[in-house]
């Protein structure tokens, strides 16, 4: 049996964990540089606010019924969700890590009563958390997301179990759309429509060998997991293929120092991912664009990639390279909304650095270059990095900082003064699992 164990309107409930006024109260919370509206509690739902609503067009609406609006804190959030998942592998070590508030799980044996065990995994993550989850369960993952659908209209035991029993099944199934089954896109929905398939039931009794042909093998695989026969593993967690960091500033940016500035403080964030899975970067891609809803203004984008003679994980080497790539592509007096990078052409290197012996690094090195000479230096910078990442993760990820990334660091809240590139979060609650200087006062 699979099970989907997903949080409830997990963004709403992490900032209800820490300041309980706001339960059973309206609360919504808005994207990067509070722009749109991501999550909502029921009571907010309620009011018609719809999902990723700009926050410009709702803020009479929202200030007339007293909503509580709060700008996305995903250090907070992230947090939280490690702190749930570390609760699921207490019960089955075979999860999957879907999303930052959803996880697939595998129970091989299924003599247990499996609701009265659901209600206890739901049970003990609310203990340890304070988040509510909805728990659906089935013999497959596409079902197990259905169920969890039902699941949360169970508000008071929160599991849903999708039985053997073919008549609720199939009854489930006629009354979801087709473009709701997890996995069916709204091209593929258009296409399913155009061969007379609407809703689940008719999908589930198509012909594989028919969907094979019209959507992909993926398609084939979505109709037989509606018809109990299991194809999609459990997939546990795989590095990275490639890492991209990006963000929209809080204002446009016309000078080259700024743009310089948030591109070197997401190479760092990079690069720490990078180490994280233990992993090499052979690439770097540097972008840079405008506004394009502002259709008044010059538009202009661009992007340059700078490839390595050997895969490397090194700070200072990919925060040139990406200084060397924006002088490329940077136009003057334009005004740019957003930038980013992506490290590509990862591989992994599986030993990691040990201060006690000879540096060893899985990599193939530069025919032209002497190899010794070149490893030790690798071997000092990674030391280096190394001790950087452990006194960031210990007493603050900004703690240590590289020159390129700028003073300023923090997101700008309440009204701060900070540099345009930065992203504005004027609502943004405290860190109260991760900073020091945040923790939560109770009085």
């Amino acid at each position: 049996m699979y099970a989907l164990v997903d949080c409830n309107n997990f963004y709403v409930s992490c900032e209800r964990v820490f300041n309980p006024s706001l339960k059973s109260k309206p609360v919504v919370v808005l994207s990067n540089n509070d722009g749109c509206i991501i999550a909502r509690s029921n009571e907010a739902k309620s009011l018609g606010i719809p999902m990723g609503a700009p926050m410009f067009k709702y803020k009479t609406l929202l200030k007339d019924n007293n909503v509580m609006v709060y700008s996305s804190n995903y250090t907070l959030y992230g947090d939280m969700s490690s702190r749930v998942m570390s609760c699921l592998k207490a019960f089955t070590p075979e999860v999957e890590v879907y999303s930052i508030d959803e996880a697939f799980l595998y129970f091989s044996v299924t003599n247990d009563n499996l609701f009265n065990k659901a209600k206890k995994i739901r049970e003990f993550i609310f203990q340890c958390t304070g988040i509510p989850v909805s728990i659906g369960l089935a013999k497959t993952k596409t079902l197990a997301k259905i169920a969890n659908h039902i699941a949360k209209k169970h508000k008071k035991c929160g599991v849903y179990i999708m039985n053997n029993n073919h008549n609720e099944l199939d009854t489930t199934l006629k009354e979801i759309k087709v473009e709701d089954i997890w996995g069916i896109s709204k091209r593929w929905k258009v296409r399913l429509n155009s061969i007379g398939i609407f809703n689940g039931f008719q999908l589930k009794n198509s012909d594989p060998r028919l969907i094979k042909k019209c959507l992909s093998v993926v398609g084939e695989k979505i109709v037989r997991e509606l018809n109990e026969i299991s194809c999609i593993p459990i997939e546990l967690t795989q590095p990275r293929k490639s890492i991209m960091v990006s963000r929209s500033f809080g204002s446009v940016v016309t000078d080259i120092s700024e743009l310089k500035e948030a591109i070197s403080n997401h190479v760092v964030t990079a690069v720490k991912k990078l180490r994280s899975q233990r992993s090499l970067c052979g690439r770097i891609c540097v972008f840079i664009q405008t506004n394009k809803f502002r259709v008044e203004e010059l538009q202009y984008k661009n992007a340059y990639e700078i490839s390595f003679s050997e895969p490397t994980q090194n700070t200072f080497k990919l925060l040139k390279a990406s200084d060397q790539a924006l002088k490329v592509i940077y136009r003057s007096k334009l005004k740019y909304q957003k930038a980013g990078v992506m490290l590509s052409q990862l591989i992994n290197n599986n030993k990691s650095v040990d201060l006690l012996q000879r540096p060893q690094f899985n990599i193939q090195s530069d025919l032209l270059s002497s190899f010794m000479q070149d490893n030790k230096k690798e071997y000092k910078r990674a030391k280096f990095a190394d001790v950087v990442d452990q006194i960031n993760n210990k007493l603050g990820k900004s703690i240590i900082i590289y020159g390129a990334q700028g003073i300023q660091k923090e997101p700008v809240r309440f009204n701060t003064a900070g540099s345009n590139w930065q992203m504005k979060s004027y609502y943004r609650s405290p860190a109260y699992t991760t900073r020091w200087d945040e923790l939560l006062k109770v009085f």
